[in-house]
């Protein structure tokens, strides 16, 4: 499988894994605001990116796993760490070929 392949893979994966899961976002927080908002959901998961060269600061072979997260947290909440590790983990047991490459999270707001 090529870095490629793993990460279109685990791109597919992990959007439906969190729709099915409903980004972890009980319906009574999307009710109470605007349903457009993407700050109203806790977490969404947005794209893979694979690197096979080494820019300075993801080495090479390393897919790169950006996430959002919503209002509800804040930057290296324990419980927003442990959402994207049950993600990972997840994808991880469905996939395990996906841990043959590296992997970076990025999280943003």
């Amino acid at each position: 499988m090529t870095i490629d392949d793993a990460a279109l893979l685990a791109e597919q994966f992990l959007d439906n894994y969190l729709t099915t899961n409903e980004y972890f976002t009980p319906e009574e927080e999307i009710m109470e605001s605007d349903e457009e908002d993407p700050k109203a959901l806790r977490l969404c998961f947005i794209r893979t990116i694979p690197h096979t060269l080494v820019p300075l600061d993801i080495p090479a072979n390393t897919i790169r796993y950006l996430f959002t997260y919503g209002r509800h947290f804040y930057k290296d909440d324990p419980e927003l760490i442990e959402l994207v590790e049950q993600c990972m983990n997840a994808l991880k047991m469905a996939h395990p070929e996906i841990a043959s490459f590296k992997s970076q999270i990025s999280l943003d707001s």
